[in-house]
């Protein structure tokens, strides 16, 4: 199985905790936007508006990965209201469909809690996901870094509501990937365990990659 798509199963079985709660409206991050494989997941499976609120906002620092996304969201039904060189907003109204609107940001996912194009409220996320190490089909030594990672999960855990989840795709099979891992799950093991439910996948997990979820308790 695709940590990815396991990462899918993990965010729709909290979604429907939430829901069973009587929850309906839903926000999301996506911290590393890539081709837009999550970015289009959050925005049509699990998070939805009552407004013009972002119901996803997504990170990336390639322009690339930002233009991929763009050209995923619109192929998937989703229109562009506006396109700047750092923002793009999508929004999709259809009938009996609430609101979801998703921000795209041509930035590094470390400004999480400050981006210049749109406000971030803390403690009103409910869904974040990172998929790190390169882009595919692209340059592969532009790679998500240890440091500027853990500065984004710090800020993504600031910003998760209590029950919320984070899941983090680590791959080990590209140069830095062993080093960007070790650095991200020593985080994680101290995270304090009284906030924060913290588990590893690798069972049927593909090759080199490992799938961890992070739930603020």
């Amino acid at each position: 199985m695709k940590p990815t798509q396991r990462a899918h199963e993990e965010i729709l079985k909290v979604r429907d905790e939430f829901l069973n709660k009587g929850e309906q409206v839903f926000n999301s991050l996506d911290l590393t936007a890539g081709n837009g494989h999550d970015t289009l997941f959050l925005a049509t499976t699990v998070s939805n508006s009552s407004s013009f609120f972002p119901s996803v906002i997504a990170f990336d620092i390639q322009r690339d990965a930002i233009l991929a996304t763009e050209e995923r969201l619109l192929n998937n039904g989703f229109n562009s209201e506006n396109s700047y060189w750092k923002e793009i907003t999508y929004i999709v109204v259809g009938e009996n469909k609430p609101c979801c609107c998703v921000y795209l940001i041509n930035d590094s996912h470390k400004n999480v809690r400050k981006p210049t194009t749109v406000k971030i409220t803390p403690k009103t996320f409910h869904f974040a996901m990172f998929n790190l190490g390169y882009l595919p089909n692209a340059d592969k030594t532009v790679i998500t870094q240890p440091k500027t990672t853990i500065k984004a999960l710090r800020g993504v855990l600031k910003l998760l509501v209590s029950g919320g989840i984070v899941t983090m795709v680590l791959y080990s099979g590209h140069e830095g990937g062993d080093t960007e891992r070790e650095a991200v799950i020593k985080y994680l093991n101290k995270l304090n365990k009284k906030k924060f439910k913290v588990t590893q996948f690798k069972e049927e997990i593909e090759r080199n990659s490992e799938l961890w979820t992070i739930i603020k308790i």
